[in-house]
């Protein structure tokens, strides 16, 4: 699940750095939290 989600955020809002930084504290059910690492926005990737 790790690489489907890793290329999902890549694909969808991270960027490649940014979803590299993830942890899996911040998955959360069926959703990613990050944070967009030029702008500071946290952001929602759903997943499920």
């Amino acid at each position: 699940m790790r690489a489907h989600a890793l290329a999902r955020c890549q694909r969808l809002i991270l960027g490649r750095s940014d979803a590299l930084k993830l942890h899996k504290d911040q998955i959360d059910g069926d959703t990613i939290w990050g944070v967009r690492g030029k702008t500071g926005e946290e952001v929602a990737i759903p997943v499920g």
